[in-house]
C-alpha cells in the first residue's frame, strides 16, 4: 500500500487558514466585548456627571404612553424645573419611589415644591401630594425590554459575563506562535496587537465598572427595583422585589 503525503505547502496553507479564522473569531468577539464595555462606561459616566439613570415599569399605571415592561431613561433635576405634564419619579420616605405624571406643582420656597401626581391609567390622583426638592424626569422610554434587562442583570448572568469576558481577554492576549512572515506582515501584526490590547483594556475597564457602578450611579434614597408604575435604578435590576402601594 502506498501512502500519499500531503505537500508541505498545502499543510502550511491549511494551518495559515485555521490561524486566520481563529484570529477573525478572536477579534470579532473582543470587539463586541469592547463595544459592550464602552456602553457600560458611557452609562456610568452619564450617571455620575449628568445624573442620568435607567428605570423600569412593572405595571401599567402609566399606560398607554409607558406600558408595563418599559425601560426609561431619567435625569435628576431640581424641583424648580418641574412643570405640569412632566412624568417624574419621586422618592418616598420608607417606601419605594413612584413614577407618575405631574398634575400640579406649587413652589413652597426656592428649592422645594409640592407636587400632585397621577398615573395616566389611574382614575384618580395619588392619595397625597409629594413635597420634594428634586425629582427624576423621564426623558425617553422603550416598551417591552425591562424584563430582558432585569434578567440580564441577575447575579448569575453578571457572574457568567464576567467570567466570559475575562476568558476572552486572556485568549486574545495569550502569546501564540506565528508562521513565517513577509516584510510587511510584522507591522500589520503590531497594529492588530495594539488593537487587541486596546479592546481588552476597554473590556477589563467595563468589568471594573460593573462592580463599582452601584455606588457611583446611585442617587439619594434606597436602591430601587421594580416599583408600581415606578422605577428600578440601574444596576440593581431584580424582578423579585414587591411593587409599591400606589394603585395601578
Amino acid at each position: 500500500m502506498r501512502t500519499v503525503l500531503e505537500p508541505v505547502g498545502s499543510r502550511r496553507r491549511t494551518a495559515d487558514n485555521r490561524r486566520r479564522l481563529a484570529d477573525v473569531v478572536r477579534e470579532t468577539l473582543l470587539n463586541l466585548a469592547a463595544i459592550g464595555g464602552a456602553i457600560c462606561i458611557l452609562l456610568t459616566l452619564a450617571a455620575v456627571f449628568f445624573h442620568i439613570t435607567l428605570i423600569m415599569f412593572k405595571t401599567g399605571s402609566m399606560s398607554p404612553g409607558i406600558p408595563a415592561g418599559s425601560l426609561a431613561i431619567v435625569r435628576e433635576v431640581p424641583a424648580s424645573e418641574v412643570r405640569t405634564g412632566d412624568v417624574v419619579t419621586v422618592d418616598r420616605p420608607g417606601q419605594l419611589p413612584v413614577t407618575h405624571r405631574v398634575t400640579s406643582s406649587r413652589m413652597v420656597d426656592g428649592a422645594t415644591a409640592v407636587l400632585t401626581l397621577k398615573g395616566d391609567a389611574n382614575p384618580v390622583e395619588d392619595p397625597a401630594p409629594y413635597t420634594v426638592s428634586k425629582v427624576r424626569t423621564v426623558l425617553y422610554s422603550v416598551p417591552g425590554i425591562a424584563y430582558v434587562v432585569a434578567g440580564a442583570s441577575s447575579p448569575w448572568v453578571l457572574g457568567g459575563t464576567t467570567v466570559a469576558v475575562s476568558a476572552l481577554v486572556t485568549w486574545a492576549l495569550w502569546p501564540r506562535p506565528r508562521g513565517p512572515r513577509g516584510p510587511n506582515q510584522g507591522e500589520a501584526m503590531i497594529g492588530h496587537g495594539s488593537l487587541r490590547r486596546y479592546a481588552a483594556t476597554v473590556a477589563l475597564v467595563s468589568l471594573g465598572l460593573l462592580c463599582s457602578a452601584p455606588a457611583s450611579a446611585a442617587t439619594d434614597g434606597p436602591d430601587l427595583i421594580l416599583t408600581h408604575g415606578g422605577a428600578i435604578r440601574r444596576p440593581s435590576l431584580r424582578p423579585d422585589l414587591p411593587a409599591d402601594g400606589v394603585s395601578g
